[in-house]
């Protein structure tokens, strides 16, 4: 009469140690999880901050241009939306 392995079995010991090793396996998943969250968490941080320095530097510039008299404030600003245009536009070439 043959016997199938599934017919064996496993001995109470080696169940908890497989149950460790997968236990342990988790546990190092989680943490390579755990790094490249912390790791993307750092990226976007540095994205938002460079953008936001990028934005208010851009309103301080808009707020100077309007302070100007009337007629000088329509020519900075009308210079400043055509080189904003420009920069959108190399952008888009650059990116298709």
């Amino acid at each position: 009469m043959s016997r199938r392995f599934a017919d064996f079995e496993i001995p109470p010991y080696t169940q908890k140690a497989i149950e460790l090793e997968r236990a342990k396996l988790d546990l190092l998943n989680s943490k390579r999880q755990c790094t490249l969250i912390k790791s993307l968490l750092d990226d976007a941080t540095t994205e938002k901050e460079i953008m936001f320095e990028a934005f208010n530097e851009e309103l301080d510039n808009m707020y100077n241009d309007v302070s100007l008299p009337n007629d000088e404030a329509w020519k900075a600003v009308a210079k400043d939306l055509q080189k904003t245009k420009e920069s959108r536009n190399n952008l888009d070439r650059e990116n298709s």
